[in-house]
C-alpha cells in the first residue's frame, strides 16, 4: 500500500511549529554528543570556535540584544527561531550548527583526548586578553557568570567575540586545543 505524503502529514503544519521542532532535535543531539565533539581533531575545535564567533558577529550586527539572547539561550529560544528564518542570520547559525556537527563526527571517528588546562594556560590567556584592552574589571566579569549575565548585553558579546578570538589567534596548538576544549563545553553542551 502506498501513502501519499500528503496524506500523511496534517494538511497545514505551522512553519514555526516544524523550526521548533528540528530546534529541539538538533539541541538534544548536540547535547547528547557534546562530549564527543569535544574529543574531535583540534582543527575541528578551532572550526566550532570560528563558526561561533561568525555566527556571533553576524548576529551583533544586528544589535547586541540579539547576540546575547543566542549567547544565554542558544538556538531552540523563539527569537533564534525567528532569526534562524532570515536568510541574512541562518547561513552563519548553520554552518555553526555544521561544525559542531562535523566535530562530532571527527570524535566519533579520532576520538583524541585533550589535556586539561593549567593556570599558567589562563595566565597566557589572561596576558593575551590585556593586550588586547580587557581590563581587571572585564576579566572579572567574563569569570564570574552572575555578573556576567548582569552586564549589557553589547558588553557580553564583546566579551564572548574577543574570547574566542584570543583562542584562535593563540601561536601554540596544544595551548590552543587545551583551552578550546574547555571553552566550548558551554557552547556544545548547553
Amino acid at each position: 500500500m502506498r501513502i501519499d505524503a500528503k496524506d500523511a502529514l496534517p494538511q497545514k503544519v505551522d512553519e514555526k511549529v516544524i523550526s521548533k521542532f528540528m530546534a529541539d532535535v538538533i539541541v538534544t543531539l548536540r547535547r547528547n554528543h557534546a562530549l564527543t565533539a569535544l574529543q574531535s581533531s583540534p582543527e575541528h575545535l578551532r572550526g566550532m570556535a570560528r563558526a561561533f564567533g561568525d555566527n556571533l558577529r553576524q548576529l551583533a550586527s544586528r544589535d547586541g540584544s540579539t547576540c546575547f539572547a543566542f549567547i544565554t539561550f542558544g538556538e531552540a529560544n523563539p527569537f533564534s527561531l525567528e532569526l534562524a528564518r532570515t536568510p541574512a542570520f541562518a547561513e552563519t547559525t548553520q554552518r555553526q550548527m555544521m561544525a559542531i556537527f562535523e566535530a562530532i563526527a571527527n570524535g566519533k571517528a579520532s576520538r583524541q583526548v585533550h589535556a586539561n588546562t593549567r593556570r599558567a594556560d589562563y595566565d597566557l590567556l589572561t596576558k593575551d586578553l590585556t593586550a588586547r584592552g580587557w581590563s581587571q574589571n572585564d576579566l572579572a566579569t567574563f569569570s564570574d557568570p552572575a555578573r556576567l549575565s548582569a552586564s549589557p548585553p553589547e558588553k557580553v558579546c564583546t566579551l564572548v567575540q574577543e574570547w574566542f578570538a584570543t583562542h584562535l589567534a593563540l601561536g601554540d596548538p596544544e595551548l590552543q586545543s587545551r583551552l578550546l576544549a574547555e571553552s566550548l563545553k558551554p557552547l556544545v553542551g548547553g
